[in-house]
């Protein structure tokens, strides 16, 4: 006897979202290489180049943006080879959800597509099935496509998400294990005063270094703003060149060895670089500081929680794919 599984807010809109926006790409793959471009095989159903690109268009345009030549092609395969990965899980749980009979109501499938065509085509069928076929799909590759999804989310929730518990011992117990996680290094708030050497005053330089520097190493708030106001080509001059708080252990090494062990409301200077010189006033510090247990507990417990999920899912797709003939076509 068939198995029926209810289905609880399972959503495809991803998905198919990602197979319908993607009409514009220009020069995107005929349909023809469904057959000509198999990368992957599981039990001798094909995943191909055109399954990945309907899923992962919109991501190749984004990286489009940010990369450009080799590095381009190397992100676009890194993308490609991580959806090959995913569609042939998604072709595992397939295979096992028809040996273990379940069954999914046809009706669960049809309110998805109805979902979809109120999302994407105005709740009009016809216009949804023209999109569809726009992209070489019928409305029944979109009925297949949102069976094999349904029935990765529900085994992935059956067999892997549904009895996680993270008890509080847990929680805890990372907490008091990985205290530097959940600490702020040591901080320190200071002003800065640059004279390039090729700035405003390069034609005086020597002259104008010898005017400030008496005033500047005085460390008085007022008079440094006023300096820096004055002379300063660096960071935040509307400021008083008040570059706000950063981690001491992040500052170059010239500027850490100038203030290490001076207190607030001090100054070091003139400080030698390639660019000109530095005078650094701190203006204040603050140690390291940890977070309260009850303010990341809910963090760690979701953080818990997540590499739980994730290794119950790693652990049941190995035994899917123990089951399994499968064949990769690409470089893993």
């Amino acid at each position: 006897m068939k198995k029926t599984i209810i289905i609880f807010a399972l959503s495809l809109f991803p998905l198919v979202h990602a197979v319908l926006s993607s009409a514009d790409v220009k020069d995107r793959p005929k349909v023809e290489l469904f057959y000509s471009s198999v990368l992957a095989t599981v039990n001798g159903a094909p995943v191909t180049l055109y399954d990945v690109i309907l899923e992962t268009s919109n991501e190749e345009q984004k990286l489009a943006m940010i990369y450009s030549g080799a590095q381009l092609v190397k992100e676009t395969q890194k993308l490609r080879a991580k959806k090959v990965k995913e569609l042939v899980e998604r072709k595992l749980c397939s295979v096992e959800f028809k040996e273990k009979e379940y069954k999914i109501p046809q009706q669960y499938v049809e309110d998805m597509l109805d979902g979809l065509a109120a999302n994407m085509a105005g709740g009009d069928r016809k216009k949804l099935e023209k999109k569809a076929l726009a992209e070489g799909l019928t409305l029944n590759d979109l009925r297949t496509k949102a069976h094999e999804k349904l029935a990765v989310d529900i085994l992935v929730f059956e067999f892997c998400y549904r009895n996680v518990f993270i008890t509080p011992k847990e929680v805890n117990d990372y907490y008091q294990k990985n205290a530097l996680e959940f600490s702020k290094a040591p901080q320190i708030e200071l002003q800065v005063l640059l004279l390039k050497k090729d700035g405003k005053f390069k034609d005086d330089f020597d002259e104008t270094l010898g005017k400030i520097t008496p005033d500047a190493v005085k460390a008085d708030k007022e008079i440094f703003t006023t300096l820096v106001k004055l002379y300063s080509e660096g960071p935040d001059v509307a400021k008083g060149g008040n570059i706000g708080w950063l981690e001491e252990s992040k500052l170059r090494p010239e500027f850490a060895a100038a203030i290490k062990d001076m207190g607030n409301a001090s100054v070091a200077g003139p400080v030698q670089t390639s660019e000109g010189v530095y005078f650094i006033r701190v203006c204040d510090r603050m140690g390291a500081r940890s977070k309260a247990f009850e303010d990341v507990r809910d963090e760690i417990s979701e953080k818990l929680t997540k590499i739980e999920k994730e290794k119950r899912y790693d652990s049941y797709m190995n035994r899917l794919k123990e089951k399994a003939v499968i064949r990769y076509f690409i470089e893993e």
